[in-house]
């Protein structure tokens, strides 16, 4: 763990400034960082497991969304990386987020053999969807944004090397974000799941003791479970 910690710091070390405001949770407990907190849908829990948050799904539970949000806002230019484990989760989306002011951007899980990144913000730039056929199991996640250009990425490999999925250039994607882990379902897909994260390191210009309104976190959620029925429907497909 401590390897791999010192990887992700070190890549996020070089996206950001060297004298950056920095953020590590490395899921090690007793309790999860005063700077994080959890939103639960019914059926959703959260819970410190073996030196990694896991976001489970009971059986009995047909959709809805588990995430882990920050606290705080970042400011300026940013990196926020994380490793994620799919081994019990083959069916639900679960991956690393960022909350604008108006929209959202994530990269993540799709299903047992995709990784999606969406870019869903006011055009310029927009909607945009790459899906990449991937059916590793252990990943690292990262958004990072240098001025008014996001980067979706993740690192397969787990070593450093990071793939950009997708990026976008706008003024849109400029302002205070906020950084979410996520795990969700769309209704009527029962079944007991479980997405385990590790080492989250979040670098920035700034952080800023603010989240985004709850009607924004109400349009990321249903934004998820929009992509997701997207992506389904265009498996395998990958979009420039």
């Amino acid at each position: 763990m401590r390897r791999t910690l010192l990887k992700l710091a070190l890549a996020a070390a070089v996206a950001t400034p060297a004298s950056a405001a920095t953020f590590v949770e490395t899921f090690d407990g007793p309790t999860l960082s005063p700077a994080l907190s959890t939103s639960l849908a019914p059926g959703f829990s959260f819970a410190l497991n073996g030196g990694r948050g896991v976001i489970s799904k009971d059986a009995q539970t047909g959709g809805g969304f588990g995430n882990v949000n920050t606290n705080f806002s970042l400011l300026g230019d940013f990196s926020a990386t994380v490793t994620a484990d799919r081994t019990n989760n083959l069916s639900a989306s679960s991956g690393l987020a960022s909350g604008h002011v108006a929209g959202f951007t994530d990269v993540y899980f799709f299903g047992a053999s995709n990784v999606v990144a969406n870019i869903f913000v006011p055009s310029p730039p927009g909607f945009g969807q790459t899906i990449l056929s991937d059916s590793d199991q252990v990943v690292n996640f990262r958004i990072r944004r240098v001025g008014n250009t996001i980067f979706e990425e993740y690192d397969p490999e787990q070593d450093g090397s990071f793939v950009v999925v997708r990026q976008a250039t706008g003024d849109a994607l400029l302002g205070a974000v906020t950084i979410s882990l996520f795990m969700g379902q769309e209704a009527g897909n029962q079944g007991a799941a479980s997405m385990a994260y590790d080492n989250l390191v979040i670098t920035a210009d700034a952080f800023r003791t603010a989240v985004p309104e709850p009607a924004n976190w109400a349009m990321m959620i249903a934004g998820f479970g929009l992509l997701g029925a997207a992506s389904r429907r265009r498996a395998r497909v990958v979009f420039a």
